[in-house]
């Protein structure tokens, strides 16, 4: 919003200019005149041309900038609900790649950390281990909060080796967190599924699979 201010002020400075511009022209001896008047007309055509494109420019990158933040979760900093579920229209209307698996991770101590402390210390937990998870990808994927204390990970081309790295990692990072004084500590379970073991044809189905096994004995 700023610098489409600068440049709505910049457009009216120059405009100021050119009509004085326009009104020594007209000063001018006939044969000159013509000339001058033209070539003014022209100058500022151009100007509000290019700062039109401009003006229509940063309206659209603004839009677009909103349109990103709606779908972002304000305390991870992640894709929120809504970006998860943007995520999974990609693959409503097509069939569903062998070559993709997805990770559910559930925060498990979430609420004892916002007894214990706060919300802020919660929102603070919610946050780090948002970045643990993005920190841990190895191949390209997405990464989400699909709801309060539940996480999303969803990687094409991926192999059971992939998501072994992927646990692994987040395993590792959350050890060291965990390992450091004075921090409240993260505890989690998680749940994958593969498609190359599975050959679900939606991907809904896919994520619910990964979301039971993060508690495989409970339907038991």
């Amino acid at each position: 919003m700023k610098r489409l201010r600068t440049i709505k002020a910049i457009q009216l400075a120059v405009h100021a200019l050119l009509a004085f511009a326009g009104v020594y022209c007209i000063l001018q001896p006939e044969e000159a005149r013509i000339t001058a008047v033209i070539c003014v007309f022209i100058a500022e055509s151009f100007l509000f041309l290019l700062t039109d494109f401009y003006i229509i420019k940063a309206e659209l990158l603004n839009i677009a900038q909103s349109q990103e933040t709606a779908y972002l979760d304000p305390v991870s900093g992640l894709p929120g609900r809504a970006g998860c579920d943007k995520m999974i229209e990609k693959y409503t209307e097509r069939t569903l790649p062998d070559h993709i698996g997805c990770v559910m991770l559930d925060l498990t101590n979430l609420s004892e950390i916002n007894l214990l402390y706060n919300h802020a210390a919660g929102n603070e937990l919610l946050k780090l281990f948002g970045q643990i998870l993005l920190n841990s990808c190895a191949t390209p994927g997405f990464i989400g909060r699909n709801g309060a204390n539940k996480y999303l990970a969803v990687f094409e081309n991926c192999s059971r080796e992939n998501l072994n790295a992927f646990l692994s990692a987040v395993n590792d990072k959350v050890g060291e967190h965990n390992q450091r004084p004075g921090l409240a500590p993260i505890e989690y379970e998680a749940g994958y599924a593969l498609n190359d073991e599975e050959h679900l044809s939606q991907i809904t189905a896919l994520i619910s699979l990964a979301n039971r096994r993060i508690y495989p004995n409970a339907e038991k």
